[in-house]
């Protein structure tokens, strides 16, 4: 039996069950010319030898949607950027976005890196938007972009930091931002992601914003079950610095 065969067989065995994959946004590879959306084609997609993690989605993204064109009853649920949880500020510290912002906050500079924008989505919305979609009785389409409608830049995230806490929340170039971390002495949590935001600098690519994302659709969707999406304003943003400031431990 093949994989899709038997995605298809475990979609429709029984009444009313439904196969629920936990997808993505990093399965489209950067060929999109307009914003992505739902109904953007991802079965293209091409992903280069070290974004492993995007291509191992985007595999199992296209065969769910294999199986639902051989008749299976399921959903597709792309996830794009994930932040801590709205009411606490908790995050996780391995996150690569609490990295940067950690890093920022140790150097006390943040670098001027359109690319590093990002549509940030609470993780415990995020959570709620998905048990409402899964338990969702019609027919509201089979695919669901969960990301925050709104981009959300450093320059926010520093801005409510020197409120806070004082300090500059002047930018600098992203080369000269990592050279500050060097410089530093200590290995700051953004190491793991040095090298790539070097490669990044160097390219210029630090300078090319990210995809237009347009997730209306499940926005709308969300909506009607009462799944609310909260704006990443100054007080949000000041609860997830309290929490960084707490070295990532417990609310």
């Amino acid at each position: 039996m093949d994989s899709t065969r038997a995605l298809i067989e475990l979609a429709t065995d029984g009444a009313g069950k439904r196969l629920h994959h936990i997808s993505s946004l990093s399965v489209f590879g950067g060929s999109q010319a307009g914003a992505i959306t739902e109904a953007s084609p991802a079965r293209d997609e091409v992903h280069a030898q070290g974004r492993g993690y995007a291509a191992s989605k985007w595999a199992a993204d296209v065969m769910v949607q294999r199986a639902m064109e051989q008749g299976a009853h399921a959903g597709v649920h792309r996830l794009g950027r994930i932040s801590g949880d709205s009411r606490t500020g908790a995050a996780s510290p391995d996150d690569m976005f609490y990295r940067l912002l950690a890093t920022c906050d140790a150097v006390g500079s943040h670098p001027d890196a359109p690319a590093l924008r990002t549509n940030l989505l609470p993780v415990d919305v995020a959570a709620a938007a998905v048990v409402a979609l899964a338990l969702d009785g019609t027919d509201g389409g089979p695919i669901h972009h969960l990301h925050h409608p709104d981009g959300t830049g450093l320059e926010e995230f520093m801005a409510v930091r020197a409120r806070l806490y004082g300090g500059s929340a002047e930018p600098v170039t992203l080369e000269r931002w990592l050279d500050l971390v060097d410089a530093s002495g200590r290995v700051l949590p953004i190491e793991p992601y040095r090298p790539a935001l070097r490669e990044m600098a160097r390219e210029g690519t630090a300078h090319r914003p990210p995809p237009a994302l347009d997730n209306r659709a499940t926005l709308r969707r969300l909506d009607a079950l009462g799944v609310a999406i909260p704006a990443i304003d100054a007080e949000l943003i000041g609860r997830y610095w309290h929490h960084i400031r707490k070295g990532g431990e417990g609310p």
